[in-house]
């Protein structure tokens, strides 16, 4: 086994479905955030077809969380998982300028943290830094350092389930999940602002 821990942010409705169902399978034909346009619908298809491809899995979606890049060795990058979270909150908040954008979207005061636990040797997380993420989605704009030639490397790499080695790194990490089960769920934190406060801090324990 090689257990890791990612963290993602999800709306409250998310941790009473793993308690009271014992799964949690995110569905993107619901998402209204996947499909508000046509360009956003395909991408995130894409993203789905190839995580399920990868994984040799048939999902209807899948779960967006969080690690950070740690170190390249051999040419193999290497991913670290945050400790706690006051790790990923230090971390978030020193990576403001990198996140601001995403998270004012999703830590909202309906929301909160999952620590979670996966064994990694029986899936691909298909790691991606959230600066490549965002600059293959649509609308795709080319924007130094990101050209055209690069922006088709990071989404052939991403396409074969290859880590893309990023030209403007954030060592801020997307991984996906599959889902989410109980044996998953280690503990549940309120979502923070970038600067200071929490949110909301009304969770169900």
């Amino acid at each position: 086994m090689s257990n890791f821990k990612f963290w993602t942010v999800q709306k409250k409705e998310v941790l009473y479905e793993i308690l009271a169902n014992g799964i949690y399978q995110p569905d993107f034909s619901k998402s209204w955030y996947a499909n508000q346009e046509k360009d956003t619908k395909d991408f995130y298809d894409f993203v789905l077809e190839t995580y399920c491809r990868e994984n040799e899995m048939v999902l209807p979606g899948i779960v967006f969380s969080f690690a950070r890049f740690l170190d390249i060795k051999n040419g193999v990058a290497i991913f670290d998982c945050f400790k706690s979270y006051s790790d990923l909150k230090m971390f978030l908040r020193e990576k403001r300028d990198v996140i601001k954008s995403l998270w004012n979207q999703i830590a909202t005061s309906d929301a909160c943290i999952l620590e979670l636990e996966y064994d990694v040797s029986k899936f691909n997380p298909m790691w991606i830094d959230l600066n490549d993420f965002q600059a293959i989605m649509p609308p795709l704009i080319i924007c130094p350092p990101y050209d055209e030639m690069c922006l088709n490397g990071i989404i052939y790499d991403f396409s074969n389930g290859c880590f893309p080695y990023s030209p403007f790194p954030s060592k801020l990490i997307q991984a996906h999940l599959p889902y989410i089960k109980p044996e998953n769920l280690l503990n549940v934190y309120p979502v923070f602002n970038l600067n200071d406060d929490v949110i909301d801090d009304d969770l169900p324990f």
